[in-house]
């Protein structure tokens, strides 16, 4: 719980330093962010090490940022995250971020879960229903999952809109 306050008030400092034209770039980069540097295990691994000297874990940061658009931002928040002992939020970090840019962007990111692959026509048609429902603007986030038999299944940060023939067998066979 504590990690997640925290997470989220680096999201924040970070949101505020970036200029607002920058904001959807930045959510373009987010997940090569999120890969390289939350995701990866190894680089996990030495980001927390009190083995690795710090200057070293800022030098790699200064690598990789260098070949990414808004280089700058990423290195020096990246560096923060380090330098106060904080690489451990970092995945929590490029959660609470994301979730501030879409804000900012007057959008909702959306994983979409259906049983198998859809047209176009049908990604948009139901994409265009979960906007009116959920009245913003979204990003669809899309997951096949053959589990659900059919239909689909919609899941923001407060919402779940199970629309799958799963979840309405196991309705009827309840009721």
């Amino acid at each position: 719980m504590r990690d997640n306050v925290i997470a989220k008030r680096y999201a924040k400092a970070a949101l505020q330093a970036l200029p607002m034209d920058k904001h959807t770039e930045a959510l373009n980069q987010i997940h090569l962010m999120r890969e390289i540097f939350a995701d990866s295990e190894e680089i996990k691994k030495m980001l927390v090490s009190p083995f690795v000297k710090k200057s070293l874990k800022l030098d790699f940061v200064d690598s990789v940022t260098a070949h990414v658009k808004n280089s700058e931002f990423w290195s020096q928040v990246i560096k923060v995250i380090i330098l106060k002992n904080r690489s451990g939020i970092t995945k929590l970090f490029f959660t609470e971020l994301e979730e501030m840019l879409y804000d900012e962007l007057g959008q909702r990111k959306i994983d979409l879960i259906f049983a198998h692959e859809h047209s176009e026509e049908t990604i948009n048609n139901v994409k265009k229903e979960i906007e009116e429902m959920l009245k913003t603007g979204v990003v669809l986030d899309i997951r096949i999952d053959k589990e659900i038999i059919g239909g689909f299944i919609a899941i923001d940060k407060n919402k779940v809109i199970d629309a799958s023939v799963d979840s309405h067998l196991k309705k009827f066979a309840t009721s």
